[in-house]
């Protein structure tokens, strides 16, 4: 494992970019860091760990309805929650 500075993640057409205030850690991050749960995604290299996050909404993509708006904050799962920023649908 290492830390790496990398671009923040380009807002796709459907998705939402958030910015991870706080982050969880749990069996699962382990897991997929040594292969004994395999989750779609989790095979792709670099891979960023993490799942459970409190964030706050950066920027919604375009054709994304959505009751919430930038700003707003938000918890829940989504890969790579242990870096600042996530994409997530």
């Amino acid at each position: 494992m290492q830390i790496e500075d990398v671009p923040v993640p380009r807002v796709a057409r459907g998705k939402a970019l958030v910015r991870i205030r706080a982050a969880g850690v749990n069996p699962v991050d382990w897991m997929v860091r040594e292969h004994i749960y395999n989750p779609k995604g989790a095979d792709r290299v670099p891979l960023t760990l993490g799942q459970d996050s409190r964030a706050v909404i950066e920027k919604i993509g375009s054709d994304r309805r959505l009751r919430l708006r930038e700003g707003d904050e938000v918890f829940g799962q989504v890969f790579g929650s242990f870096a600042e920023f996530a994409r997530c649908r």
